[in-house]
């Protein structure tokens, strides 16, 4: 009974912490790629880098903090044809917490290009000498929400109040927009989640011509994402993409 005992208390030191590990199924990852995508020039395995805009605080103990790393692979991929679309086929399945790789699936929510990326970033009326970026009033990609930031708060059309605002993002409910493919408040705990520059109800591509999800990684296949247009898809450095966890996920 003794060595019962002390085997199983053994159990438990190992097991808890890697528990609390857990990055819980609905923790939205909202991460700026590092690398550049091209269609018609990547190759399956091709990998594909990324990092958190925003720390994200879990309930299971786990810090994301602003600037983890996030990678992935492509799929596949192939150049727009007279008679056929550009695809690009990829997975980001790992996300670096404190230098511990954590597999991961995810799916993709929203998309923005590079100049709605920085356009969310700049105050609406112009930077002013004297006011800091915590005193600016920024305007979120993919949806009628503005961040007040000297006030703390997140506003959507007709003064409602939807979220926070954080030093790197705000934190919000996912929310629904009737006609779009994208679901509510996919997290049962609660929690707000991180948003970065993204609206609480972004959904798809913004800022990209033409661009389609055409399979966002809900469903099968699970956690590839598949984009398509019928001009060549280039992702550049600096795209910014807001991913949701299909999990709980575990450390490597």
């Amino acid at each position: 009974m003794k060595w019962t005992a002390l085997f199983i208390v053994g159990l438990l030191i190992t097991v808890t912490p890697l528990i609390a590990q857990q990055i819980p199924a609905g923790t939205t990852l909202p991460i700026v790629l590092t690398s550049s995508i091209d269609a018609a020039k990547a190759k399956p395995g091709q990998q594909i880098t990324g990092k958190v805009m925003q720390t994200i605080n879990l309930s299971s103990g786990v810090r994301i903090p602003a600037g983890a790393k996030v990678t992935g692979h492509v799929v596949g991929a192939n150049a727009a044809t007279n008679s056929s679309p550009a695809r690009l086929s990829f997975v980001m399945d790992t996300i670096r917490v404190d230098d511990h790789p954590y597999a991961v699936t995810t799916n993709l929510r929203a998309m923005a290009g590079f100049t709605q990326v920085l356009d969310a970033q700049t105050p609406l009326t112009g930077p002013d000498e004297g006011v800091t970026n915590a005193d600016w009033t920024t305007e979120q990609v993919g949806g009628d929400e503005n961040v007040y930031r000297d006030e703390g708060k997140v506003e959507a059309a007709g003064d409602r109040v939807v979220g926070s605002a954080t030093a790197n993002g705000i934190l919000a409910a996912p929310e629904t927009v009737p006609g779009m493919k994208c679901r509510g408040d996919f997290n049962h705990s609660g929690d707000q989640q991180a948003f970065w520059i993204f609206s609480s109800d972004a959904c798809g591509s913004y800022g990209f011509d033409g661009l389609q999800i055409s399979h966002a990684g809900r469903t099968n296949p699970v956690g590839q994402i598949d984009l398509a247009s019928r001009k060549d898809i280039k992702l550049a450095e600096g795209t910014g993409l807001l991913l949701r966890v299909d999990g709980p996920s575990q450390r490597d």
